[in-house]
């Protein structure tokens, strides 16, 4: 089976604003091995989704970036920033830790 989460001539840069997940790693609990995993319960879930939405709106990245960085499909992470962007104005903690995040950009 391929793996591979996009053609062959496509390869998105690495992330440029290195360090933000090993600052985010810290300021969640989560190591960067176990944000980059495929643990999906929804504690985790949601920390990778609330920091793919602060790298798409903080740092500029395109989905592909982010979806390699997590190494996820970049429609996963578009589905992940929409729904931490609802969250965000409903959920107060998911409010919070889109504030923290962004402080550690």
């Amino acid at each position: 089976m391929n793996n591979q989460l996009w053609p062959n001539w496509y390869n998105p840069p690495k992330l440029r604003g290195v360090g933000f997940m090993e600052r985010a790693s810290r300021v969640t609990g989560y190591l960067p091995s176990e944000l980059k995993g495929s643990d999906r319960t929804r504690g985790i879930t949601r920390v990778r989704q609330a920091m793919a939405h602060v790298m798409k709106d903080g740092l500029k990245r395109s989905y592909p970036e982010i979806a390699n960085n997590f190494g996820r499909h970049h429609s996963t992470i578009m589905h992940g920033v929409a729904l931490s962007r609802r969250l965000e104005t409903t959920d107060t903690n998911h409010r919070t830790l889109l504030q923290t995040l962004r402080a550690v950009l």
